[in-house]
């Protein structure tokens, strides 16, 4: 066999998916990761651990759904803004903005379900808020608890089209309170007349405009006057708001050229509204360059605006296609020289997009690609290529939020809808488009459970009628529907198996039969029993788990093999599983599963048993990321700011988090890699108290920079073992690396080959710990402790070469795992792996 010295200088090519293990061909394939999973990708090159998040706050309400939006004047005047259920909290300078001791709150008019819709564009200390289902909201500070949020009063408009039907409206009167007659209902609100959803809509008449405050009828409405009318004579030439609850209110809002431009009511999707010029809730139209302007773009297809961004062009993203608006000619745009023309074809989803650089990078409709728009003078035009190519498993569950953290790395980061954070490493000069993955420590309610119950019975030719179909289960508590397994080490009944899922058809309190199917059980139509023990035999009927062959019932689960679970049993556990163990997920069907110990799924759990009475345990997951947004930050990096789903203590919890800086001084006390994390500084103790965030967890501690034993939080503090002076305490996660198949890259390929990594070299920088193996459950832990150094002070930081030797037979993949499972620094800079390879 022959020997070569590999090497793998940089991974800026970031996680790709499985389909790009055979691409030897493609020289970012030897610049490439198969996991790179809470580490960030560096845009030179290394990969660093992601920071831990600091605790914040609990959201006001935390079994609802929370979104968090950014508010920055500058960087020394940045705020996150918590939008909830008809509120609004603030955080500034890495904290809660309290009043009188309380966090200080105004109402809003947005709804759960509406939060992830809202749009927004600011401009110093306004921020303008746009949702359909409600009225364009100025939110406005003048002090860090002096904040407002007032509905628009626009300015003249803006209208829909001009009226074209021969109806006509006669105001009463020319100013003040008046009463508008329509000589039909013609031409109004596609010929229903006025609604009573009309109220505080405008009507423009007589070069005069007023705001309509009462519906009488479908011809007669009462307005107020806002601007005179010449006459009260009846006259065709009317138009109607085109802002109002029966048209709908805009979805999207964007600066562009010193105007604020809104777009894509209910009712006309495709238009946009744009104000004076420097004048930004003045809607009055007309010829003059400053004058507003109402667009509508022709296609052949009804394509909702879903965004706007401003860069050289105005960028507006729709559900069929993406269009430039300009003036055509490098000019400031007016209403005679507008120009708007499509650049692409792909369709942008509801997402909102962010403008990096000269880019805009949006979200494809279906939620699973992100596309960079810029434009290419090679083309004359703009091209909008797919930044998920080569990791398509990245977006796999759909992207729902995405933000932009510009300094100290420029990453795009996105909160999937199954929790999970990915981050984009970009910087399209140095072509770096690297893909990272954060599992965010910590557990989360998923929503799923096992109804769990072990039912003994005596199976003899008594308690089975084979007649009647019938098994005696003397008060079994089961009702129609309910799924069950059967188990009998001997003497089975004829016509069941230990292996199927049967359901239940309740006879009466002591009886059942079995069908194979819900709608069987439904029907009544049960299996057919063909004969019964001939003598007294001990046999089982479960709920919830198979001992047969390990299955779990959960039903409509939703996961898919490779998944990680937790299991947490409300009283008395299944047999064989363990509270705060991960397990592995291998999907048998959408109601059945069965869990390894082991990420390669070579080591079933063994399940044995369940308990006697009925008993609904849960199935956890991950703590689940659900809102991002970035904020600049008073030193070098922009903060990124999350808010997190979790089960604490039974509960499910929602927290607003922050990642601490990626820079950390180099004396061991300012590192933070534990999530939803806090610090202590101070005398000497032996105690930290103020967890009750994380009661009934097991955190992780360091102090004084050295790992501590883990401790469980009880009445929201933990005990140390020794006093400490500085120490962070929170909830673990590690951080993982597997290379891609190892491969020479030039003149030949090791690929298929039988080979073996004998020896590696790892360079890391500012590092403390690591484990290395071929995979996640073949780990052999790096000793990063001098033998000369005190074993009373905390191992230094460590930068320079670590090399291992791997004891791992011959095969044919040639892979490289790499992880960090405690709290503590690591940064990889380069891997070098020595492998003996078979001749061909």
């Amino acid at each position: 066999m022959g020997k070569q010295l590999l090497s793998i200088p940089s991974f800026t090519a970031g996680e790709m998916s499985s389909s790009m293990q055979g691409r030897t061909d493609f020289q970012k394939y030897f610049n490439a990761a198969t996991r790179i999973e809470n580490f960030v990708v560096l845009p030179h090159g290394p990969v660093t651990r992601r920071p831990g998040t600091y605790f914040t706050a609990e959201v006001k309400t935390s079994s609802l759904k929370t979104r968090l939006i950014p508010f920055t004047f500058s960087t020394e005047q940045a705020y996150i803004l918590e939008f909830g259920n008809q509120y609004i909290r603030f955080y500034k300078d890495d904290g809660q903005i309290q009043s009188s001791g309380s966090a200080y709150e105004i109402s809003s008019p947005y709804l759960t379900a509406e939060l992830f819709n809202i749009k927004f564009a600011q401009s110093a200390d306004v921020m303008y808020l746009c949702h359909p289902n409600h009225p364009v909201r100025k939110l406005s500070r003048t002090g860090h608890t002096s904040w407002t949020i007032t509905e628009i009063e626009f300015t003249d408009g803006p209208y829909l089209d001009l009226n074209l039907s021969d109806t006509t409206l006669t105001p009463s009167g020319t100013t003040g309170s008046v009463t508008i007659t329509a000589s039909a209902t013609t031409g109004i609100n596609g010929g229903s007349g006025f609604l009573s959803t009309d109220v505080d809509r405008f009507v423009y008449l007589s070069n005069g405009y007023a705001k309509i405050t009462a519906v009488g009828s479908t011809t007669s409405v009462t307005a107020t006057v806002k601007n005179d009318f010449d006459n009260t004579t009846a006259t065709k030439d009317w138009n109607l708001g085109a802002f109002s609850e029966t048209t709908g209110h805009p979805s999207v809002v964007s600066f562009f050229e010193q105007r604020l431009v809104f777009a894509g009511t209910t009712n006309n999707p495709q238009t946009m509204y744009f104000s004076k010029s420097g004048d930004y809730e003045n809607m009055t139209s007309g010829t003059a360059d400053d004058a507003a302007m109402v667009y509508t773009i022709a296609s052949n297809q009804v394509n909702a605006i879903q965004a706007m961004k401003a860069t050289r062009t105005l960028i507006v993203m729709t559900t069929g296609g993406e269009y430039a608006v300009s003036a055509g000619s490098g000019s400031a745009i007016t209403p005679t020289n507008i120009s708007i023309v499509k650049q692409s074809n792909y369709g942008s989803s509801n997402v909102d997009a962010l403008s990096i650089g000269n880019a805009t990078i949006f979200l494809q409709r279906a939620k699973r690609k992100i596309r960079e728009l810029a434009y290419n003078f090679d083309s004359d035009g703009y091209v909008a290529p797919d930044l998920t190519i080569l990791a398509d498993h990245i977006s796999e569950t759909g992207i729902i939020q995405m933000d932009y953290q510009q300094e100290p790395y420029s990453v795009v980061w996105g909160v999937r809808s199954d929790g999970v954070l990915i981050g984009l490493t970009y910087n399209r000069l140095e072509n770096v488009v690297a893909w990272h993955r954060h599992v965010i420590g910590g557990k989360s309610d998923t929503g799923k459970t096992v109804k769990q119950q072990k039912i003994t019975f005596t199976s003899n030719s008594t308690n089975v009628n084979t007649t009647n179909n019938t098994i005696t289960l003397t008060g079994h508590g089961l009702s129609t529907g309910d799924q069950v397994y059967y188990y009998a080490a001997l003497n089975v009944i004829g016509g069941l198996s230990n292996s199927k899922v049967y359901y239940v058809i309740s006879v009466d309190a002591n009886t059942i039969k079995l069908a194979r199917s819900t709608s069987g059980a439904s029907a009544g139509t049960a299996v057919s029993l063909t004969s019964a023990p001939g003598s007294d035999t001990t046999q089982f009927i479960y709920q919830g788990v198979n001992i047969n062959n390990n299955f779990l019932f959960i039903s409509n689960h939703g996961f898919k093999t490779g998944d990680h679970i937790f299991y947490d049993n409300s009283g008395t556990a299944i047999t064989g599983l363990s509270e705060n163990t991960k397990y592995f997920v291998s999907k048998i069907d959408d109601n059945q599963i069965q869990l390894f110990t082991d990420e390669k799924l070579d080591t079933v759990a063994n399940i044995t048993s369940a308990h006697t009475s009925e008993q609904t345990d849960k199935i956890l997951s991950h703590a689940k990321v659900e809102s991002v947004a970035v904020i600049d930050g008073d030193n070098d990096e922009d903060q990124v700011w999350l808010v997190v789903q979790r089960y604490i203590n039974g509960v499910t919890k929602r927290y607003v988090e922050y990642f601490t800086p990626f820079e950390f001084n180099k004396d061991l006390t300012s590192f933070h890699f534990l999530d939803s994390g806090l610090t202590y500084n101070g005398g000497e103790t032996s105690s930290l108290t103020g967890l009750t965030h994380l009661e009934g967890e097991t955190v992780s501690i360091i102090g004084e920079g050295s790992v501590q034993n883990s401790k469980v939080v009880g009445s929201g503090a933990v005990s140390l073992d020794t006093a400490i002076e500085e120490a962070t305490v929170g909830l673990l996660y590690s951080s993982d690396l597997q290379t891609m198949r190892l491969d020479e890259g030039y003149t030949e390929t090791t690929q298929t080959k039988t080979k073996r990594v004998y020896d590696l070299s790892v360079r890391f920088l500012d590092t403390i710990g690591a484990s290395v193996g071929p995979d996640a459950d073949t780990l052999t832990s790096i000793d990063f402790r001098d033998s000369s150094a005190s074993m009373d002070l905390p191992v230094p930081l460590f930068t320079g070469d670590k090399s291992i030797e791997f004891d791992v037979g011959h095969g044919t993949e040639g892979l490289i795992y790499i992880k960090q499972p405690q709290a503590l620094p690591m940064t990889i800079l380069g891997i070098y792996p020595r492998l003996e390879t078979e001749s061909v």
